[in-house]
């Protein structure tokens, strides 16, 4: 396991401890569910394929669209808006 990993599990074990189902990443894909150890012992015996983290908030949705121009704003609902390297996430 490398650095910036080790710093993510970090961060996926504060996450999990707020209640967050956490998982880890490659890419956009979810790689496997991390299960923190109640005893603080590293059960990270994952792979090393993976490069980030991803937790899921109930009833909130994140949408990425991959375009610098968004023409669907008549069709979308009122909602947070964030730009992305290559669109929005909305």
């Amino acid at each position: 396991m490398n650095g910036y990993q080790h710093m993510l599990l970090s961060r996926a074990n504060e996450y999990a401890s707020l209640g967050y189902a956490v998982g880890f990443t490659l890419g956009k894909s979810l790689v496997k569910s991390y299960n923190p150890d109640p005893w603080g012992l590293d059960n990270s015996s994952t792979n090393d394929n993976w490069d980030g983290i991803s937790f899921r908030l109930e009833g909130i949705v994140c949408v990425d669209f991959d375009t610098p121009d968004l023409d669907c704003w008549e069709y979308c609902p009122p909602t947070l808006k964030e730009r992305s390297r290559r669109g929005f996430h909305l």
